[in-house]
């Protein structure tokens, strides 16, 4: 197989396997939690974001990525990973006052 075909087929793969873990255990605990609770825990799982600063590592990427999306890629992330933790890390009064 190409290493074309093997990355797609590793892409498809893995959406395949991610959606039958969603629909199977992650969507139905989500909707049994109260609208608050579950967009904490939607928060949570995008504070792994930070990641994204790989792009900006020499060597990690190809000489073809263009620079400047690199940059942008690689703080965008940081910036959504670190504003993802803020609210998993608030109390449930300071969020929602008259709850």
């Amino acid at each position: 197989m190409s290493p074309q075909t093997i990355f797609q087929l590793h892409l498809v793969l893995g959406y395949v396997a991610w959606s039958l873990c969603f629909g199977v255990y992650i969507l139905p605990r989500l909707r049994a939690m109260d609208r608050l609770e579950a967009q904490r825990a939607i928060a949570t799982l995008h504070s792994f974001r930070f990641f994204g600063l790989v792009f900006i590592l020499p060597g990690v990427v190809g000489p073809n990525l263009p620079a400047g999306f690199a940059s942008f890629a690689a703080y965008g992330d940081l910036a959504t990973g670190v504003l993802a933790i803020l609210p998993p890390t608030r109390s449930r009064s300071s969020m929602c006052p008259s709850c």
